[in-house]
């Protein structure tokens, strides 16, 4: 996902207004206050994904990133992350479906289970009714990886890769683990992750058919061309005063 931040049309104008003072800095200037303006954006979008998500991680706060402009090119560009830290997914994975709507990708643990042959083809996980979240709502890293070590799918470099046959994983769900897999056609409980309690049975995750659609919440390029408007001619007056 990648916006532009271009005022080339406000720049030819202005062009022809100025006075030679001016006019001498004004390219200079022009790069400058691009620059500005899309780093003032970054920090608006930021805010923007507080009010828009609920509780977002820090890690989907720094999702943006931005590339100044330059006497060659007077753009700046203000762009999601598509590089992943390690152990991490790129931002523009979750982020993608949430700026232009439709089905979201499947997660690690999605991926893992399915290697496993624990989860279905065709089939997501959702957090069920008793899974413990951390302060942002989402499923606990501790939660999440006690899982993934009590279903045998192994860990290894923050990487979850799975260590047994689809054949030996289809079985687990049989033992008497703290941790199981109920899957889809089994009599029961409904298909998921559970764990045994010493009253009941704890729904951890939940399985549904096919991929969550998510409908757009973060109209981003609409966003940037709007907070963008609002920066540029200050960015470039004050530029233009810093340079004479």
């Amino acid at each position: 996902m990648v916006a532009f931040v271009s005022f080339s049309a406000m720049v030819a104008e202005l062009q022809g207004s100025l006075t030679r003072r001016y006019k001498v800095h004004l390219p200079f200037a022009a790069v400058v206050a691009l620059t500005r303006t899309a780093n003032a954006v970054r920090q608006d979008l930021r805010s923007d994904m507080t009010k828009i998500f609920d509780r977002p991680v820090a890690y989907t706060l720094n999702a943006l990133r931005t590339v100044p402009a330059t006497k060659q090119n007077h753009t700046a560009i203000i762009a999601v992350k598509n590089i992943a830290a390690e152990g991490s997914h790129a931002q523009v994975k979750f982020l993608g479906p949430e700026i232009v709507s439709g089905p979201r990708r499947h997660t690690g643990v999605e991926n893992v289970l399915g290697r496993a042959g624990l989860l279905p083809y065709g089939w997501s996980m959702v957090p069920g009714e008793d899974a413990k979240r951390d302060a942002n709502g989402n499923l606990s890293a501790a939660q999440t990886v006690a899982i993934l070590t009590a279903l045998k799918t192994g860990l290894s470099g923050g990487t979850y890769t799975p260590v047994r046959s689809a054949r030996v994983a289809r079985g687990i769900w049989k033992k008497a683990l703290p941790i199981f897999v109920v899957q889809p056609g089994r009599p029961g409980l409904k298909p998921g992750v559970y764990q045994r309690s010493e009253k009941n049975v704890l729904s951890l995750y939940r399985f549904v058919r096919g991929l969550p659609h998510y409908r757009e919440r973060f109209p981003f390029n609409s966003l940037v061309g709007a907070h963008a408007k609002e920066h540029f001619e200050t960015e470039l007056f004050k530029s233009l005063s810093e340079s004479i």
